[in-house]
């Protein structure tokens, strides 16, 4: 299931606001969580990635295809991505089970909880209260998306 949700945050995020995500993945490639202010500024994006080189022959990068998966946090400013993103090896997640995570919004950072653990701290670029709207989306089955 392709999904593409939105949360419209018309007054921005506040520091100290947590977005929590419930979520099951269905493909490694494919998770998505963004916090957007338009299409050319990006103050927040966490997305579980397969290396697209390393999955199988059908593109499936699902159970065993994908022999490398990894996180990147990253931002975009002005239509241009960050030249330093967050990336890690430290791949969190499981295919196919159900599990949470929690995004902290700072003043001018977010910090990512997943399995009841910090799982990474990213400086953000602009203040909280620019960001209209939260995005998450992927190959993945959102039990539940709150602030």
């Amino acid at each position: 299931m392709i999904t593409d949700e939105t949360v419209a945050t018309p007054s921005g995020l506040m520091p100290g606001d947590v977005i929590y995500l419930r979520v099951t993945i269905l493909k490694y490639d494919s998770l998505y969580l963004a916090l957007t202010e338009d299409t050319s500024n990006v103050n927040y994006e966490f997305r579980a990635r397969c290396h697209p080189d390393l999955c199988s022959s059908t593109g499936t990068c699902s159970g065993s295809d994908c022999d490398l998966k990894y996180v990147t946090i990253n931002s975009k400013t002005n239509g241009q991505w960050s030249n330093a993103p967050n990336i890690s090896y430290n791949y969190p997640l499981i295919l196919n089970k159900e599990f949470k995570i929690y995004f902290l919004v700072k003043q001018d950072s977010v910090d990512v909880f997943v399995k009841e653990q910090l799982f990474c701290s990213y400086k953000t670029p602009r203040q909280p209260e620019t960001i209209p709207k939260i995005s998450v989306g992927g190959t993945v089955l959102v039990h539940e998306l709150s602030l």
